[in-house]
């Protein structure tokens, strides 16, 4: 991290309180950057800006937060298991 100058990350939706919505792991990249003391910026268009903003990586919709597992074929498959792949998550101001 020492050659790192600032980290840029890029929005799915920047929220009102000045969180963003993103690709899953920025939440993650943001607290590494605050940990190594390095600004951290996000780029985004103006049409993503919005004012309905979730409090916490729950108030995602499901609609937009998972995308469609591939299927598995396995013999020891639960029937009951059932499989999310996030593909978003909410990153606090």
């Amino acid at each position: 991290m020492h050659k790192i100058d600032y980290v840029l990350a890029t929005a799915e939706a920047v929220v009102e309180s000045g969180g963003i919505v993103s690709q899953i792991g920025t939440y993650q990249s943001a607290l590494v950057a605050k940990a190594f003391s390095k600004p951290f910026y996000v780029v985004a268009e103006s049409y993503q800006f919005v004012r309905k903003f979730p409090l916490d990586q729950r108030g995602i919709d499901n609609d937009f937060k998972y995308i469609n597992p591939p299927e598995f074929e396995s013999e020891d498959k639960d029937s009951s298991m059932e499989v999310c792949n996030a593909s978003l998550d909410y990153t606090p101001p």
